[in-house]
């Protein structure tokens, strides 16, 4: 069984590093900012990275005092941000090129794991906000686009909602329109909540989907 970060942020590649170890290479998501638009997006273009990942298409927006060590680069036309890419020492116009090929093989390495895995992939998308809810052509849009590279891939998208989105159960629930979509609501421990969710019970979630 593998695990598959889509995002949104590295919260979720280091929860199933903690659970279920360093078994899968680094993909295409694990390490950015992105919401379900942009994975669509990429899942969509695997076979054309020129369409987007370009010098032209990214702007550096220098350290932040949360992330001194490194870069805050954005995508101008896609939610996609780089936290972790870009040392701070280094000029950016000298690493951009080494993140563009990084992310073309993240992006081969992903369509070939889709292709090929004899495995059942759980593709992890947790949603933090209400405005970042897939809409159900959307996800409708992912099942077929992976369905449409490998009709015998074994997989299961699942979206993880924490606490302060049940209010919008219902339209979340719409979502599951098929086998291979799994929702799964979230819970805190009641600990301070912060930027890398810790409170909730990641553990838990992938124990589920394990056995489940």
């Amino acid at each position: 069984m593998v695990f598959i970060s889509l995002g949104f942020a590295c919260l979720v590649r280091q929860s199933i590093d903690i659970f279920n170890g360093f078994r899968v290479e680094t993909n295409f998501f694990d390490w950015l900012m992105t919401n379900f638009t942009t994975v669509l997006f990429i899942i969509k273009n695997l076979d054309n990275p020129d369409s987007f990942l370009t010098h032209d298409r990214f702007t550096d927006k220098g350290m932040t005092d949360n992330n001194p060590t490194h870069r805050f680069v954005d995508h101008k036309e896609l939610y996609m941000i780089s936290l972790h890419d870009f040392p701070a020492e280094m000029d950016y116009w000298s690493y951009v090129q080494t993140f563009i090929e990084k992310y073309k093989r993240r992006m081969s390495r992903l369509k070939e794991m889709i292709l090929t895995c004899q495995e059942k992939i759980n593709f992890i998308h947790y949603i933090p906000y209400a405005k970042d809810i897939p809409t159900l052509e959307q996800v409708y849009l992912f099942l077929m686009a992976i369905q449409g590279m490998n009709p015998y891939c074994n997989f299961c998208l699942h979206l993880l909602i924490p606490p302060e989105l049940y209010s919008s159960h219902e339209s979340i629930n719409k979502l599951q329109i098929s086998n291979n979509v799994r929702i799964h609501y979230m819970q805190s421990d009641n600990q301070i909540i912060n930027l890398q969710r810790t409170d909730l019970n990641w553990k838990e979630i992938y124990q589920h989907i394990q056995y489940s």
